[in-house]
């Protein structure tokens, strides 16, 4: 059961997606994270390449994208290793934009689209040969729940790819309310991500810290936003635009501070 904070989170999503099509917009991304998809996640295309050779897909493989919005970065790892993909999402707004793209490039491959919450996967056990998703775990609140589902479609020996951004334990008052404000709505986590695999019975095969370069990843989108504000003010309200300047100051200045953290986890069923 989905909490009023999570429904209206979703709302927003849908309104984000539309905001992030804009051709402003899709030039900022290219410009920053090397894509145009409109993507809600922080992930660029070297960082998607790097996911593909982690992954070991290719032609006949079964990749699931959990919480794939706008189909950044399944779509792009489809296109590129040439394996057949599952996007799932609740967000309807953002499949829509994914099958969008998908039937405007159009390919050989096989892709599908779901829609279903990442705690609630609607496939049977060992369908998938991998599992991606992209800063997922840290919008939403039952995390523990999401990693559960996501082994129980993987099939045995298999990895799961992920990035999220987390908040490290033992700040202080003040600096974890700071780290709230600038991470993710649900970024908070009463466990750390390597806890959370553990119960959930996977096994760490790398845990690679990409704070440092998603700090400068932060600041050039916002040096990016900055330097087309003009442009941005011709579509969108000016409100929208300062909003967003202010949280990529809020974000580049926590992750500066050392007060939120970004992984990116290659992880292992031990089923």
């Amino acid at each position: 059961m989905l909490t009023e904070a999570e429904k209206q989170q979703r709302y927003r999503m849908d309104d984000y997606y539309e905001y992030a099509h804009q051709p402003v917009m899709l030039k900022i991304e290219r410009r920053v994270c090397g894509c145009d998809y409109g993507a809600s996640s922080w992930t660029t295309k070297s960082e998607a390449d790097l996911m593909a050779n982690l992954l070991g897909i290719g032609p006949g493989s079964r990749l699931l994208d959990v919480g794939s919005g706008a189909g950044w970065p399944g779509l792009y790892l489809s296109k590129t290793t040439g394996c057949d993909l599952t996007l799932v999402d609740l967000p309807a707004f953002g499949l829509k934009m994914a099958q969008q793209r998908q039937t405007k490039e159009s390919s050989d491959v096989s892709v599908w689209l779901a829609l279903a919450e990442g705690a609630a996967l609607p496939f049977i056990d060992n369908s998938f040969d991998a599992v991606c998703h992209a800063d997922l775990l840290c919008c939403l609140v039952d995390k523990k729940s999401v990693l559960q589902a996501c082994q129980e479609v993987l099939r045995p020996s298999k990895s799961m790819v992920f990035s999220v951004i987390s908040v490290p334990l033992g700040l202080s008052d003040s600096d974890y309310r700071r780290a709230l404000e600038a991470g993710p709505e649900f970024v908070a986590s009463d466990d750390s991500y390597l806890s959370l695999l553990e119960q959930t019975g996977w096994t760490v095969l790398e845990d690679m810290n990409v704070t440092q370069s998603f700090l400068q990843l932060t600041q050039n989108r916002l040096d990016t936003e900055r330097s087309h504000q003009d442009e941005l003010l011709l579509s969108t309200e000016p409100e929208t635009v300062k909003r967003r300047i202010i949280d990529l100051e809020r974000r580049r200045d926590a992750l500066a501070d050392g007060l939120l953290r970004r992984d990116l986890f290659v992880v292992k069923s031990d089923k």
